[in-house]
């Protein structure tokens, strides 16, 4: 009994994970396409969220790629809000897959066959295939777990009474909510702690009522996973969470309030419908109440959007505002945040080189410290990278290319002394002065006041630099040799030209690179 019950849960939740990871790797660049063009306003926010809840089948897997695109500043947080409540209408969907045809039809016996198919495809197909091979198995392992719950249920009902559970009181319903949101915590899925429900109250192992209570919990508990995904992301992502919680929870608070009123309404509205399994009324309650919360929430979007921002307002943002490093995020968002978080390093390391050629140079450079650390932090985002397709390995390397040349960048804004050197001889102030006109271009691109940059212009400003390095170093040699400049002078006039010929090389590269990362296209390595 509690085998079939801890087995059936197990296998429910390994296929909810086989089938969400396949649909999630299979749809990664699908999906990131669809929420940057079609989150314009609510109303579409809302029918993106509950699509691709529907889609990959969790809530969570949603709530966690929203939490991606607002710390990458891709979409809105008024857009990420819209997402969120219909991810919270699209889970409740599952509830109806398994109360209309998971406790109605023996699909385990389907199933099995299902899962040998789907191991064949995983192991002889290829990439594609393959994944369609984990979505088939995971799909077949859900309905094979719904089976074993069923059983372990039944077996459950028959030998012990529910009489310890808390009774249809108002305190009653609250320590009900509580059991919910820890069986969705323990879980790790509110899909599978509805569908335990579903299978005891069609069992008859709890009523309806108790049923109702624990499923308000399960609605609330799947905010945890949003609130620790949250938790390395920027201020948009925790808003983000912030407000998944308070939507559910005063959802929540307003279905217990009515409570009696709300499960009565929609057993008699069943009812009349010619719906007498409790298991069918169950899930017409909890689409209920999740269109309710929808309703209350959605004409109010942007004051509560306001309201959240109130509540946490935003801090001054420094070079890893948009990185979030949690795990489970899709490839696609975790190199948008890559590609902008380099782009905000590549600024900073311009800024500070516009600053030493310009003579402000000083012993300590805080700056260069902070690059450094989000330079790092980029490394262990990229290092996490989940399933990336074969575009999001390109994009990678594109990646690994910018983070090299900004590398040797932070390095040269430690070279005060260098700097220095190049104000000092009027003529190569002269050629760092014109440099600085010339490469300006950068830095406008980089903090995106110009759309597009020309890479080619980038190129030849450093061919330049590279000859005049060439002649500068030639006609220095041949100064120092007739005795019209000393030695030591003509080697501080190398170091010099050396350093801006580095500097000019490396921003041009970083810039080639950054180019098509942002355009995801292909680049070559130098």
């Amino acid at each position: 009994m509690i085998a079939y019950l801890i087995g059936g849960v197990g296998i429910f939740l390994f296929g909810m994970s086989l089938m969400t990871e396949g649909l999630k790797s299979l749809g990664s660049a699908t999906l990131k396409a669809i929420l940057e063009k079609f989150t314009s306003n609510r109303y579409n926010s809302l029918l993106v969220g509950f699509l691709i809840t529907v889609a990959i089948q969790s809530s969570s897997a949603t709530t966690l790629m929203t939490l991606g695109f607002v710390s990458a500043e891709m979409i809105s947080f008024s857009s990420a809000l819209g997402i969120v409540l219909g991810s919270n209408l699209g889970t409740t969907v599952k509830g109806w897959l398994v109360s209309t045809v998971g406790l109605k039809i023996d699909i385990a016996a389907y199933a099995l066959p299902l899962v040998g198919i789907a191991s064949f495809m995983n192991l002889f197909g290829r990439e594609r295939l393959a994944r369609f091979g984990s979505i088939l198995a995971g799909f077949a392992m859900i309905f094979m777990g719904i089976g074993f719950m069923q059983q372990g249920m039944s077996e459950f009902a028959a030998k012990f009474s529910m009489s310890f559970l808390p009774s249809d009181t108002f305190f009653g319903r609250l320590l009900l909510i509580a059991i919910g949101i820890a069986m969705t915590v323990l879980m790790q899925s509110s899909s599978a702690a509805v569908a335990t429900t579903l299978t005891a109250v069609h069992t008859g192992s709890v009523n309806l009522h108790q049923a109702a209570a624990l499923v308000i919990g399960q609605n609330i508990g799947t905010t945890v996973t949003a609130i620790l995904g949250a938790v390395n992301g920027n201020i948009h992502a925790k808003r983000t969470a912030v407000a998944n919680t308070f939507f559910n929870l005063i959802t929540g608070g307003f279905v217990i309030l009515i409570f009696p009123l709300f499960t009565d309404g929609f057993h008699y509205i069943s009812e009349r419908m010619g719906v007498t399994d409790d298991a069918v009324v169950l899930s017409f309650f909890h689409t209920g109440f999740n269109v309710f919360g929808v309703l209350l929430f959605l004409p109010l979007t942007q004051y509560f959007a306001r309201f959240i921002e109130r509540l946490m307002p935003e801090k001054k943002s420094g070079l890893m505002v948009h990185l979030d490093e949690h795990k489970d995020q899709l490839p696609s968002i975790a190199l948008v945040s890559i590609t902008e978080t380099l782009a905000d390093i590549g600024a900073a390391a311009f800024a500070r080189v516009r600053e030493m050629i310009s003579g402000k140079v000083e012993p300590h450079l805080p700056e260069a410290a902070e690059m450094e650390r989000a330079l790092c932090r980029v490394k262990a985002v990229l290092s996490h990278l989940n399933n990336p397709s074969a575009d999001d390995q390109k994009r990678a390397l594109e990646a690994i290319h910018t983070m090299d040349h900004l590398q040797s960048l932070v390095q040269i804004c430690r070279e005060t002394e260098k700097a220095q050197l190049l104000r000092d001889i009027d003529s190569m102030r002269e050629i760092g002065e014109k440099f600085l006109n010339d490469a300006s271009v950068i830095y406008d691109w980089l903090t995106r006041k110009s759309e597009s940059i020309n890479v080619s212009q980038l190129e030849a400003l450093s061919m330049d630099l590279a000859n005049r390095r060439r002649n500068a170093r030639r006609e220095t040699f041949e100064l120092a040799a007739s005795r019209q400049i000393g030695m030591e002078q003509s080697l501080l006039r190398i170091e010099a030209i050396r350093w801006l010929d580095r500097t000019a090389y490396h921003l041009w590269r970083m810039s080639f690179h950054l180019s098509h990362l942002r355009s995801n296209s292909k680049g070559g390595g130098r």
